[in-house]
């Protein structure tokens, strides 16, 4: 199965999709299930971003401990990587990165927590999909850079 066989952008949908259900459904178990799932959608397109250019090895994530961690460091540390030379687009991957801790945050409290620690389980669904998509978005524009970069090389 190759790395782009699921679109994990549907995660994403399913997050905004349970949001705007917020007011006919309160159950907090989908709530939760949003924020996890939001946080999933940009993690995997983050991941397959990140072995197609070579940011990280798909072996040593698998077997690692820390993947998530791994991952997220590689998008706000990493100098190994082609967009060092262009400051605006490293910071594009910085920002990824931050939003994808920001998420996965979210995300542990969601489905670690017996007791959500958040004062509003709502709101967070909601700043977690409209994060998730901004991520998103700016995968897409770090992908199109990539390929204008590899078409004049």
């Amino acid at each position: 199965m190759s790395p782009d066989s699921f679109d994990w952008e549907k995660y994403v949908d399913l997050a905004e999709e349970i949001y705007q259900k917020k007011d006919t459904d309160e159950s907090e178990c989908r709530f939760r299930t949003g924020i996890s799932r939001a946080y999933y959608g940009v993690y995997n397109m983050c991941k397959n971003f990140a072995i197609k250019n070579n940011l990280i090895n798909e072996k040593k994530l698998k077997n690692s401990y820390s993947s998530h961690a791994d991952l997220i460091d590689k998008f706000i540390y990493s100098h190994r990587f082609v967009f060092e030379y262009n400051a605006e687009l490293d910071e594009i991957k910085k920002d990824i990165g931050e939003i994808l801790k920001e998420l996965r945050d979210y995300r542990n409290d969601a489905d670690y927590q017996n007791t959500y620690p958040g004062t509003d389980i709502i709101r967070d669904l909601e700043l977690a999909y409209e994060s998730a998509k901004e991520a998103l978005d700016s995968i897409k524009n770090l992908q199109e850079e990539m390929v204008k970069m590899k078409q004049c090389s």
